[in-house]
């Protein structure tokens, strides 16, 4: 009896010690904080868009990238850097030279905006392996990358006026696939408001109500 009970001790301290491990490793390739006591993760049923990219409200948008951020090692952009400027826009640079998160300077007559959704973004890829960073580097022209994963062609377009207005900008590249457009018909998904067309007397307008009442 003796033995067995030092048996069974053994096990459930083996299998504790693994568990704290393993939790250790986690949090070490975590992008959250290390001390994080709750993790995104754990609402993953209702928000899927949590796993790639920290994001923040939007009263328009429904959500946009987190301002001020970086990860060195990010593991749903292949464990490469990804950086978000002060502008919400992703870097091309491997590593942050600003230590204020500014976009470093541009000149608004010669640069271009793309927007779009993941594919633009540049989700399972580095800062600079995206697209927007390949054809900065290949045709020697600033190109900044306002793509936001998850997003419908609609929330691409308007988030295209709204850096255009901010940042002076006069090209604009707007970056599609199929599903981009079938995603303008929800008001959600995935657990995240999103602006959507609605039927109105004179044709279709912009709705937002549904995601403003989710201000507070």
């Amino acid at each position: 009896m003796k033995k067995l009970a030092q048996n069974l001790t053994l096990s459930i301290s083996a299998v504790f010690l693994t568990l704290v491990v393993l939790e250790i490793v986690v949090r070490l390739l975590s992008p959250y904080p290390f001390t994080t006591s709750h993790y995104p993760a754990g609402i993953g049923g209702h928000n899927k868009f949590i796993h790639s990219t920290p994001f923040h409200f939007d009263p328009e948008l429904g959500y946009v990238p987190r301002a001020n951020w970086n990860h060195y090692a990010h593991p749903s952009f292949g464990y490469s850097p990804l950086t978000i400027y002060k502008d919400r826009t992703r870097s091309n640079l491997e590593y942050v030279k600003s230590p204020d998160f500014n976009q470093p300077h541009f000149d608004p007559r010669t640069a271009i905006l793309a927007v779009g959704d993941s594919f633009t973004q540049g989700v399972e890829v580095g800062n600079t392996d995206t697209w927007p960073a390949l054809l900065e580097r290949e045709i020697g022209i600033r190109v900044i990358n306002g793509g936001v994963s998850g997003y419908s062609t609609l929330q691409a377009i308007l988030r295209g006026e709204r850096l255009i207005k901010q940042l002076h900008i006069r090209r604009l590249i707007i970056s599609l696939i199929p599903e981009d457009i079938n995603r303008s018909e929800y008001s959600f998904r995935y657990g995240a408001a999103a602006p959507y067309m609605k039927e109105s007397g004179q044709g279709f307008k912009l709705a937002t109500d549904h995601i403003r009442k989710l201000k507070k």
